[in-house]
């Protein structure tokens, strides 16, 4: 039988050095992805202002399908984006430009507005917001009325996230985004 005092050999149990390293290491990651963003240039001046609710009729989830079931909201395929603008506004300057990616099979290369960084170490998904009736707008801002789409928030900012969860009801356990 062992006597407690009688082990040489240090304790093997890292559980505590290894939540405070994580610990750290998510608040770094944290604090170097929360820096501000700025408005991003996109290979096609596109409107959201002309396509969303009274002016086009379009809700976000037309063209950001994956809002609701996947794991990014992603975007409409250049077909769909053709097969109204072949007889909407053709000539328009930037729809010549998408209409012309479409005919050449070239793809455009959109600039996220919204990114969490990596070092952020969280695992968003829409599909759950959407699902819980979060509109768009509450983290997006009212796309419906801006010419480019800008970041309205910090989606980085972690106390942004658990706020929002609480005031909602919404889970607030380290596990729902951070695995």
């Amino acid at each position: 039988m062992r006597s407690r005092h009688a082990s040489a050999v240090p304790s093997r149990d890292l559980r505590f050095p290894t939540v405070v390293l994580l610990a750290l290491g998510t608040v770094a990651g944290l604090m170097v992805g929360c820096a501000p963003r700025v408005a991003v240039t996109q290979p096609i001046a596109f409107s959201h202002a002309a396509h969303l609710k009274e002016e086009g009729g379009l809700e976000c989830k037309t063209c950001h399908r994956g809002a609701e079931n996947d794991r990014q909201a992603g975007l409409a395929p250049l077909a769909n984006c053709a097969a109204c603008h072949r007889r909407i506004v053709p000539d328009h300057p930037e729809v010549a430009k998408l209409l012309a990616a479409y005919q050449e099979k070239k793809p455009v290369r959109w600039q996220r507005v919204n990114v969490l960084p990596a070092s952020a170490m969280v695992q968003f998904r829409h599909a759950p917001h959407t699902r819980a009736g979060v509109g768009c707008e509450a983290c997006h801002g009212d796309v419906a009325t801006m010419t480019v789409a800008e970041p309205v928030i910090d989606v980085a900012r972690m106390g942004w996230c658990i706020d929002c969860h609480r005031e909602n009801g919404a889970t607030d356990d380290c596990m729902a985004c951070h695995y």
